[in-house]
């Protein structure tokens, strides 16, 4: 089997034996990037809410991601995405999500479902909109949309 690794900062390696990996480099990612990619990695050392994460998930990727920062927070401590240790621990999951499309279509809608529940500005902008209305001393129930000003 041939896999082909892309990342911002891959350098490059030609591979053509079983189970050897490419690595190209990528210029700039997009949402088609996402959406093509059958896994997605990112082995920080440091993060605080990476971006490149949570990108990932809502384009329904399966995801592995290091224990740093928020990637933890994220990936719902593991239901959203793996988290794996050292290199070879990235490997080993990596190439066991390649193997498993079942488990990347799992991990793929649990990613999109904790962006939607947690990340996405309609999700923000209706908490703001319940803490404004119970300032104002309106009750309004989770999930229900919050009265006008004017009735």
């Amino acid at each position: 089997m041939h896999r082909t690794m892309v990342g911002a900062r891959a350098r490059r390696a030609r591979g053509n034996g079983p189970g050897m990996l490419t690595t190209v480099e990528l210029e700039s990612r997009s949402i088609e990037d996402y959406r093509a990619a059958r896994v997605v990695f990112q082995k920080s050392i440091r993060e605080g809410f990476g971006l490149v994460v949570s990108e990932a998930l809502w384009k329904g990727a399966a995801f592995v991601g290091s224990h740093a920062g928020g990637i933890p927070m994220q990936l719902d401590g593991g239901r959203a995405g793996v988290i794996a240790g050292d290199t070879q621990d990235f490997a080993l999951r990596i190439g066991q999500l390649l193997d498993d499309p079942q488990a990347r279509k799992h991990l793929g809608a649990a990613g999109r479902g904790v962006v939607r529940e947690r990340y996405l500005t309609t999700r923000l902008m209706a908490d703001h909109m319940r803490l404004w209305n119970r300032v104002q001393g309106n009750t309004v129930p989770h999930g229900a949309s919050a009265p006008s000003r004017d009735g």
